[in-house]
């Protein structure tokens, strides 16, 4: 593959853990910011022409890079392009790279809202669809109606919601690259909407943990269980745990802290210590909600 200034800002090495909200995690190989959709289209033909993997990170949250130098080309949608937002009646659209809080700001200026679960989540609308961000009852798919992707060849498609495949935390699309998603909101009253969003982020912040850099959480809630992750977590005496700098969080134990210059591998061992005990006294396989990068 070679490395053309049509790509856009290319860097070689880029530590991740400048681009991680959990800031820890081995080199990217390959990072690049496309300034246009043209950009990331080329950059996505040549690297699948080479066989070379592309991974599209945007606010860094729910990654787990693991160390030395990862051979993927990372890509950024941080231009502007990849940040519009535009409105039409109830409608609207956002690009991949916009922060979910300014898209969440702007439909609230214009007296809409129907969005309130999600307040507290952080990160892009493009990684809110692709890992279907949401809560317990709520996610971010019934708000989409559709999303415009990039395929492995560099084509620009469009997806209707009801063809993407979502399910609990992940979406059907894993063999493409958003860059924008349109969503239908409703009418509602600024004050509500923005009473809304703060309660809801109270909740969040009175149960999860906000003191040290984090992935969020870590694992799934098993399906059919009495018990949530965090709770398993708990019960099995590993809420506090420490290995070096990094600590299963004694707020919430479904998030692991970057406590004190953590390194991608004391994450990724309280990781395992994590599922090694809960299978241990449940019986049951933990999965990641966070997406472990190697």
């Amino acid at each position: 593959m070679l490395y053309s200034p049509l790509y856009g800002n290319i860097k070689f090495d880029e530590p991740l853990s400048r681009h991680t909200s959990i800031k820890a995690g081995g080199r990217a190989r390959i990072w690049i910011e496309p300034e246009s959709t043209q950009q990331l289209c080329r950059i996505v033909s040549d690297a699948g022409k080479n066989k070379i993997p592309v991974f599209t990170i945007g606010a860094g949250c729910n990654i787990i890079a693991k160390p030395g130098n990862i051979e993927k080309v990372f890509v950024r949608l941080n231009a502007p392009v990849f940040k519009n937002i535009e409105f039409k009646a109830c409608y609207a659209v956002a690009g991949a790279g916009a922060l979910l809080n300014n898209f969440f700001k702007a439909a609230m200026a214009r007296s809409l809202g129907g969005y309130e679960f999600l307040s507290g989540i952080p990160g892009t609308v493009g990684g809110a669809v692709f890992g279907n961000a949401g809560t317990k009852n709520n996610d971010i798919c019934d708000l989409l109606e559709e999303a415009e992707v990039i395929d492995r060849a560099g084509v620009i498609k469009k997806i209707k919601k009801q063809n993407i495949g979502f399910g609990y935390r992940k979406s059907g699309l894993g063999n493409y690259i958003i860059t924008s998603a349109k969503f239908k909101f409703e009418r509602r009253d600024k004050k509500e909407t923005e009473a809304l969003l703060k309660e809801n982020f109270a909740i969040k912040k009175q149960k999860q943990d906000y003191a040290a850099p984090s992935a969020g959480c870590i694992f799934k809630n098993p399906k059919n269980f009495h018990l949530s992750a965090g709770e398993m977590i708990d019960k099995c005496g590993l809420k506090g745990r420490s290995f070096n700098g990094a600590q299963i969080s004694s707020r919430h134990a479904n998030f692991i802290i970057n406590k004190h210059n953590a390194r991608a591998e004391d994450i990724i061992f309280l990781t395992k210590l994590i599922k090694y005990k809960v299978k241990k006294a449940y019986g049951i396989n933990l999965e990641e909600e966070v997406k472990i990068i190697s």
